[in-house]
């Protein structure tokens, strides 16, 4: 795949997971996902054949960005405590993507700030 592919495919996964954060998974739908990746919906169909696909897209690279990001804490020569905080509560990019998809779940109601530990 080139690496314009790629790119639209990260595209469309961050509309995907920008619609999901605002509407629900349950309320929003492939035409939103594709308006806001400034795609037809043919064009976002071609990347994303299903709202569920880009759901498992969308976890998954956020998963997969959390564990390379653990893996990177527990083999960095910092005492292992410290660096497990360090990439949990220090990292703004894990926060603004964990923020997103938790909101709505049941630890707060949507639109609430999360709080982490200082």
């Amino acid at each position: 795949m080139t690496t314009s592919y790629h790119s639209r495919l990260n595209t469309a996964l961050d509309a995907a997971e920008r619609v999901f954060a605002e509407k629900d998974y349950g309320m929003a739908t492939m035409r939103d996902i594709a308006a806001a990746a400034g795609l037809s919906i043919a064009g976002l169909y071609y990347y994303l054949p299903s709202k569920q696909r880009a759901l498992f897209l969308v976890c998954e690279r956020a998963l997969t960005a959390l564990m390379e990001g653990l893996d990177r804490a527990l083999t960095a020569s910092f005492p292992p405590r410290e660096s497990l905080y360090d990439h949990l509560y220090g990292d703004e990019n894990w926060r603004e993507q964990f923020s997103r998809m938790s909101a709505g779940a049941p630890y707060g109601e949507r639109g609430e700030e999360q709080t982490w530990p200082t």
